[in-house]
Formats: structure tokens, sequence, C-alpha cells
């Protein structure tokens, strides 16, 4: 589209947009709002992934804890079940 710009008079005798003009203009206005409701949703999930991150978290610490007082702080191996002592030279936050 030629970037020129339309005098008072000669809009007062524009009536509308060529209907290739409007499909255009239609097509790009639907595909900004296609987009601008994914990003939505995809906030809304990730909201709600976070929320049940958190539930999660919770449950986690609660099972960890329950261990943690019947077996003391252990290593356990989530594949089988061993348990093993810490290597307090592995955790350096020591």
């Amino acid at each position: 589209m030629a970037n020129t710009e339309l005098t008072e008079n000669e809009i007062s005798e524009v009536v509308k947009l060529t209907a290739e003009e409007l499909k255009v203009l239609v097509d790009v206005q639907q595909k900004i709002n296609n987009i601008t409701l994914n990003l939505g949703n995809a906030e809304l999930a990730k909201q709600a992934m976070f929320v049940k991150y958190n539930e999660i978290k919770v449950e986690w610490d609660a099972v960890a804890k329950t261990m943690e007082d019947k077996y003391g702080q252990v290593n356990v191996n989530l594949m089988d079940g061993t348990i093993s002592p810490i290597d307090p030279s592995a955790n350096p936050l020591q």
C-alpha cells in the first residue's frame, strides 16, 4: 500500500476500503487477536502451574519430614528405595 495521504476532500469521497484491503486488515487483526488470546491463556496456565507446584511442594515437604523423623537425614534412592548416609563432603552448603 502506498504511503499517500488523502486530502479532506478525498476522504469525504472515500466510502469504504476495497474488499481486498478490508480482508487484509481483518486477517491481520484476527492474527493479533489470536496471539493475544493465546498469550493470555498461556499466562493463566502458567499461574495455575505455579499454584499446583506450591501445593505439591507442601506435600513433598510433609512426606520428607515424615521420612526424616523415621530414618534421620539420609539419601533415598527413588528407584529402589535404598537408604544411604549423606556424604557431608558432597553438600556444598555445609
